[in-house]
């Protein structure tokens, strides 16, 4: 990414400005889906400088793992 990053509040982390949203992944906007393929994405947007992974409890209990 080539946007500068950002301070997150006040907790000491830097993002970028643009995140990866989640809820599509669990549930919203048809078909649930496949959750090896949500998980090879999601290590995909991590390896090409993702630092914000928009997750929600409201998303589902299948992003849990990827909280931090």
């Amino acid at each position: 990414m080539s946007a500068p990053d950002r301070k997150l509040g006040d907790t000491g982390k830097r993002i970028a400005p643009v995140s990866y949203g989640c809820m599509r992944q669990t549930h919203s906007y048809g078909s649930v889906q496949n959750k090896e393929d949500m998980i090879d994405l999601m290590r995909y947007a991590k390896e090409t400088e993702y630092t914000m992974f928009d997750t929600a409890p409201a998303y589902g209990d299948e992003n849990e793992p990827f909280r931090s």
